[in-house]
């Protein structure tokens, strides 16, 4: 192996590391402010009529996308929002139906990440939108292929890490 790609594999796991710590340090405090906004709107929905169909993640099928997008146009975002980890205002809080080519899938939670699916933003690894399954869902993920076109839908979250993302999704489409 020549210096050069052991100098671009030695980047390559830096950047993998960093992001898999970062990831641990913010799901902690996601799991508590998710955990706090489900609390709320349950006590002030108690009232509520049931909905006509069992929602069992944040995000469900019956939920309205407020955009369909590509993941191309989501990577588009983050180049071109206020810095690297904020997404553009619009899309923040917002459910978001995205298709996209799946580049790779990780159906297991580890210590520090979710059940995720990883689809083609752009240039390979870097480019790629994380969308994040909620336990309960992570079995809809063996129901993909590498390189097999799907529509998912999620919630934008306040931050991303490394990469463009969606949290909650659930499988709509596949193709």
């Amino acid at each position: 192996m020549n210096n050069k790609n052991l100098i671009s594999m030695m980047i390559v796991l830096t950047i993998i590391l960093t992001f898999g710590m970062a990831c641990g340090m913010l799901k902690s405090n996601e799991a508590t402010t998710d955990n706090k906004s489900a609390t709320n709107t349950a006590s002030t929905n108690s009232n509520a009529e049931p909905k006509k169909s069992q929602k069992t993640g944040i995000v469900s099928a019956d939920d309205k996308a407020d955009f369909s997008l590509q993941a191309e146009e989501l990577t588009k975002a983050k180049k071109e929002g206020p810095d690297s980890i904020t997404p553009p205002s619009k899309y923040t809080g917002k459910i978001v139906e995205m298709t996209g080519r799946v580049a790779r899938l990780y159906p297991e939670q580890n210590k520090t990440l979710a059940p995720r699916v990883m689809l083609k933003g752009g240039r390979p690894i870097l480019e790629d939108v994380e969308c994040e399954f909620d336990e309960e869902n992570k079995a809809e993920i063996t129901k993909l292929k590498v390189d097999q076109m799907v529509t998912l839908k999620g919630l934008v979250p306040e931050r991303w890490l490394m990469f463009p993302s969606l949290k909650h999704c659930i499988i709509v489409e596949t193709k």
